[in-house]
C-alpha cells in the first residue's frame, strides 16, 4: 500500500481535537502498529525487553516492558528497528526450578512513552534461580520471553584454604561457609559457584557447588606441575554474595638447617633471671658451629618494660658453640612488673656459608605464681546482703591446671577476715558461697611510667655529586652517616618552620673538606661549621650537595617576650628567638624548672642603626617571686645572653627605641606527658 495521510478524530461534548499523522506508511500503522515513513518489505519481526527493579519476595517491585519491531525495505538490506506503540495484554508468570508456574498479580500497566510499567508483588517462595516469564500480544503477533530472576536471602560468605602456600603439583583444598546476613544462621543447600583465577586473572575453574549441611561447601583443585607461580585467588559466589581469598603458588624447599630455642622455665616472676637455651642444627642432625645469631625482641602486654632494659640489657647478638648450641642470659625481671607480659624473640641464624633461617621463642613473665579467675551466677558481679554462689578457677600463669589443691578466699578489704577454705577439683575449679557485704573502694595500681624514647635526631637525604655522574661512593655514604651523631647538638637550633639544613661541600682528592657552605640560619651555620673539620676517603675531587633533616631534641625551651617603650624594631623578636634557642642545651631538663625568669633584660637602639644593644639584667617584679626556673635556669640564660651583647638587624631602625625582654622556661613534652594514675572503683577484691 502506498504512503498516505492517516487521520484520527477524537470528539468531546464541548470541544473536538484533530490528530493527523503525516508522511507515514498507512499499511505499517494499520497492520503492525508502528509509525514509520518507509513501508516494510517482507515480514516484520519483533523482540521484547523486560526489566525489573526492587523486585523481591513479599514486597512490591516494578516491572517495565517494551517491544521492538525489526524490518527491511526495498532500498536497503539494513535492518531498521523501531519501538512498537500498540501493545496488547501482558501476563507475568514466576517459574521455579521445578518448572512450576505461578501467575503474578499485576496492579495495572501504565504507559511511559513506548513502554509499559506495572507494580508487582512476588509471593513468598524458597531461595532459588527463578525465571520471570512474560506473554504479550501486539499487531505483529503474539510473543513471550524469560528473564532470569535469582531470589536469595542476603548472605555472608567466608572462604578459606587449607594452607596459604602451595607448590606446583599440589592439590588446593578450599572451603566456604554461607550464613544468613540477618542472624548469621547457616544456610543449607544454598547454590553457588567456585571460581579459581591464576595470577593473570584467567579463570581456570568455574564449578557449581551448593552448600551442604551447616552451610558448608568444600572443593579442591589440582595444580599442574607447570602451574604459574604467583598469587592465585579462589572465590565462592552465590547470587550477589561472594568472598575470595588469595593463595600463593611457588616452589619451596626445606632449609638446610633450623634454629630452635626454649625458655628454661614456663614462666618467670619479678627478681628472677630468665635463660633461653637453643641449638642450630642441619637437617641431617649435625650441629651448625659458629653460627651468628641476630635477635630482635618484642614485649607484649599492658606492662611497659624499662627503656634501658629493652635497649641495652636484652641480648641482641650471639653465636653458637662448636656443638651448635647457644644460651641467652636475659636481665633480671623488674620488681614493678604488673600482671603478665610476653617477650617474643625472633632469632635469625646465619651459618658460615651465609645462609639464613629464622626461629622464635617466647618467654612468659608473671607478677604472681598463680592466675585466678572468678564468675558468679550474675556473671562477674557480687550482690551485698545475698549469699552469692562463686566459682573460682586457679591456673598457673602459663595456663596449667592447679588440681586438687586447697585454697583460701579472703575479703582483701577486711584485715581480720579468716577467709573461706575450699578444695579445687580436677579442673582447678572450686565453688563456694559468699556474702561480700557493702562494696568498698577498690584501688587498681597505676602501671609504671616510662619516659618516651627519643627519636633519631638527624637523618640525611640523597647525596648528589655535581662533578661525577656516578654520585657518592658507598664508602663516602658510610662515612657521612657517621657524621649524623656529631651533628646532633645542632638540633637545638631548629624552629617550627626550619627543620632541615642544605649544605654544599667541596672535597679534595685527599678527602679533606676544603669548602663548605649553607644558609644564613643558625641551624645551617651550625651544620656547616661542624662539617668543615670532617674528612672522607681519599679519591677524586668531589662536590657534594645534601640535606640533613632534624627532629626536636626534646629539650627545655626559652621563650622571649619583647616589650617596647616606643616602636619595636623590625626583626628584633626573631633575633631574640634565635638567641633563646641557643640556650636549650644548658637549660635544666628536670621537673619544677619551668616558669618565668626573675630578671628581665633591657635593650635599646638608635635611629638609623642596625645594632640593638642588650643592656643589663634587672629584677622583674612581675615574675611573681622565686620559681624553679629562677634557681636553676638563670645562670644558663645570663651566660648565653650576656649584657653588652649587640644584635644586628637586617634593616636600620626608623627611630630611637628601648624596652625590656622577659623570658619564660617551658619543659619538653617528655617531662610533661601525663603519667598513669591509679584507678578507684566501687567493688570487691
Amino acid at each position: 500500500m502506498k504512503n498516505a495521510h492517516v487521520v484520527a478524530v477524537a470528539a468531546g461534548l464541548a470541544a473536538g481535537a484533530l490528530f493527523i499523522h503525516t508522511d507515514i506508511c498507512q499499511d505499517a500503522w494499520l497492520r503492525y502498529g508502528i509509525g514509520v515513513q518507509t513501508c516494510p518489505d517482507g515480514k516484520v519481526r519483533q523482540t521484547a525487553q523486560l526489566t525489573v527493579s526492587a523486585l523481591r519476595r513479599g514486597a512490591k517491585g516494578t516491572v517495565t516492558f517494551g517491544a521492538t519491531a525489526h524490518y527491511t525495505t526495498n532500498a536497503s538490506d539494513h535492518v531498521i528497528s523501531v519501538p512498537v506503540d500498540e501493545l496488547g495484554p501482558i501476563k507475568l508468570t514466576l517459574i521455579g526450578t521445578d518448572k512450576k508456574a505461578t501467575p503474578l498479580a499485576v496492579e495495572s500497566w501504565r504507559r511511559y512513552g513506548f513502554e509499559r510499567r506495572a507494580v508487582v508483588t512476588l509471593p513468598e517462595v524458597p531461595d532459588g534461580d527463578y525465571q520471570l516469564h512474560a506473554t504479550f500480544r501486539t499487531r505483529i503477533g503474539p510473543g513471550e520471553l524469560d528473564v532470569p530472576l535469582p531470589l536469595y536471602t542476603p548472605a555472608r560468605i567466608h572462604v578459606l584454604t587449607d594452607r596459604p602456600l602451595y607448590e606446583p603439583g599440589n592439590t588446593v583444598q578450599f572451603r566456604a561457609v554461607v550464613l544468613r546476613a540477618r542472624d548469621l544462621a547457616p544456610i543449607d543447600g544454598r547454590p553457588g559457584t567456585w571460581v579459581i583465577k591464576d595470577p593473570d586473572g584467567e579463570i581456570l575453574l568455574e564449578e557449581k557447588a551448593p552448600a551442604g549441611e551447616w552451610g558448608v561447601v568444600s572443593g579442591s583443585f589440582p595444580l599442574d606441575k607447570g602451574a604459574q607461580t604467583g598469587s592465585w585467588r579462589v572465590a565462592w559466589t552465590s547470587a550477589e554474595a561472594t568472598d575470595e581469598v588469595p593463595f600463593t603458588v611457588e616452589p619451596f624447599t626445606l632449609p638446610r638447617f633450623s634454629v630452635e630455642a626454649t625458655a628454661s622455665k614456663s614462666f618467670y616472676r619479678p627478681g628472677e633471671t630468665p635463660v633461653v637455651r637453643g641449638a642450630v642444627t642441619y637437617s641431617s642432625g649435625a650441629p651448625v658451629a659458629n653460627a651468628t645469631l641476630d635477635i630482635t625482641w618484642n614485649v607484649g602486654g599492658a606492662w611497659p618494660p624499662p627503656r634501658e632494659w629493652l635497649e641495652k640489657l636484652l641480648p641482641k647478638r650471639a653465636a653458637t658453640a662448636a656443638n651448635g648450641r647457644f644460651e641467652l642470659a636475659l636481665p633480671k625481671i623488674p620488681d614493678d612488673l604488673q600482671g603478665q607480659a610476653t617477650m617474643t624473640a625472633r632469632i635469625s641464624a646465619i651459618d658460615p656459608a651465609g645462609d639464613r633461617v629464622e626461629g622464635a621463642v617466647t618467654v612468659l613473665l608473671s607478677q604472681d605464681g598463680i592466675q585466678v579467675s572468678a564468675v558468679t551466677e550474675l556473671g562477674d558481679g557480687l550482690v551485698q546482703g545475698f549469699n552469692n554462689k562463686l566459682f573460682v578457677r586457679v591456673t598457673t600463669p602459663d595456663g596449667g591446671v592447679v588440681a586438687n589443691a586447697k585454697v583460701i578466699v579472703k575479703r582483701a578489704w577486711q584485715s581480720n577476715d579468716a577467709g573461706i577454705t575450699a578444695v579445687l577439683d580436677e579442673d582447678g575449679v572450686a565453688a563456694l558461697q559468699l556474702d561480700p557485704g557493702p562494696p568498698v573502694n577498690v584501688v587498681i595500681p597505676a602501671l609504671p611510667w616510662r619516659q618516651v624514647a627519643r627519636p633519631q635526631l638527624v637523618t640525611r637525604g640523597e647525596v648528589a655529586d655535581l662533578i661525577n655522574e656516578d654520585g657518592a661512593s658507598l664508602a663516602d655514604q658510610v662515612e657521612i652517616d657517621r657524621w649524623l651523631a656529631v651533628l646532633s647538638p645542632c638540633a637545638k637550633w631548629i624552629a617550627d618552620a626550619d627543620t632541615s639544613a642544605r649544605v654544599g661541600l667541596r672535597i679534595d682528592a685527599g678527602g679533606r673538606v676544603v669548602a663548605a657552605g649553607g644558609g644564613a640560619s643558625a641551624l645551617d651555620q651550625c651544620v656547616v661549621s661542624t662539617l668543615r673539620s670532617k674528612r672522607l676517603p681519599a679519591r677524586a675531587e668531589r662536590m657534594y650537595t645534601l640535606t640533613f633533616n632534624f627532629t626536636d631534641p626534646q629539650l627545655s625551651r626559652l621563650s622571649a617576650s619583647v616589650e617596647s617603650a616606643l616602636d619595636e624594631p623590625e626583626g628584633l623578636q626573631a633575633s631574640l628567638d634565635e638567641l633563646a634557642r641557643g640556650t636549650r642545651d644548658c637549660l635544666p631538663q628536670v621537673e619544677g624548672a619551668e616558669g618565668s625568669l626573675p630578671d628581665a633584660l633591657t635593650w635599646r637602639v638608635a635611629a638609623g642603626s642596625k645594632l640593638v644593644e642588650l643592656g643589663t639584667w634587672i629584677k622583674d617584679p612581675r615574675a611573681g617571686g622565686p620559681t624553679g626556673a629562677a634557681r636553676v635556669a638563670m645562670p644558663c640564660v645570663s651566660s648565653r645572653i650576656n649584657a653588652g651583647r649587640r644584635i644586628e638587624l637586617a634593616d636600620k631602625a626608623d627611630a630611637d627605641s628601648l624596652g625590656i625582654v622577659r623570658f619564660t622556661v617551658s619543659l619538653p613534652e617528655t617531662l610533661t606527658q601525663a603519667k598513669p594514675q591509679p584507678t578507684t572503683m566501687l567493688g570487691y577484691e
